[in-house]
């Protein structure tokens, strides 16, 4: 038959009660038997009893009692200005945090509206720098169009004044190729 748990504290009880210690052996040797890792996992449960209870307490006198209270007053009026100090301390602490965060995060704002003022500067440039490059190109397309038709004028100027060379060139031996004839031809004279 399995000893309870119950079983196992009644016996430990018991040698309590008889000023010895209850050990593993002991409540075992008390029980008459049992299991000693049954015996353990009960007496892991087991408490002494308390016996404080059953005696009579004692008076504390008066004046000590007065004593300690002035003294745990004294106490703990110590721990609250401790606390004090380092709540405040703590505050303090935060509050410089805080405006330290405040300035960074002001100087970040001034940085951001500084940047943003730039940029639509320089967006407001660009399309000016755009509008003068579009005027630019306009100006380069026209003059382009003008040095081609110049080109093209110089062109045929050159090829009429080939042409016009060639021409005065043929007159000319035309003119010298009718020279020796007329040379050789006498005049005719007119007679009224």
């Amino acid at each position: 038959m399995a000893i309870s748990t119950a079983e196992i504290h009644a016996a430990a009880d018991a040698l309590a009660a008889q000023g010895k210690r209850p050990t593993l052996a002991a409540v075992r040797a008390t029980l008459g038997g049992g299991s000693f890792s049954t015996i353990g996992e009960a007496l892991k449960t087991w408490h002494k009893p308390d016996t404080a209870h059953t005696q009579e307490k004692a008076q504390i006198p008066t004046a000590i009692t007065e004593s300690a209270a002035r003294m745990a007053a004294a106490i703990w009026a110590q721990a609250q200005e401790h606390t004090q100090g380092v709540i405040q301390a703590a505050q303090e602490e935060l509050e410089q945090q805080r405006q330290a965060m405040e300035t960074v995060r002001q100087e970040a704002v001034e940085a951001a509206d500084a940047l943003a003022a730039q940029l639509a500067e320089a967006r407001q440039e660009m399309e000016v720098l755009r509008a003068e490059l579009v005027a630019t190109r306009e100006r380069l397309a026209a003059a382009t169009e003008r040095a081609q038709q110049a080109e093209a004028q110089a062109v045929q100027a050159r090829a009429a004044e080939t042409a016009a060379r060639i021409e005065a060139a043929e007159l000319r031996g035309r003119i010298d190729a009718s020279k020796p004839e007329r040379q050789t031809k006498p005049r005719q004279v007119k007679t009224n």
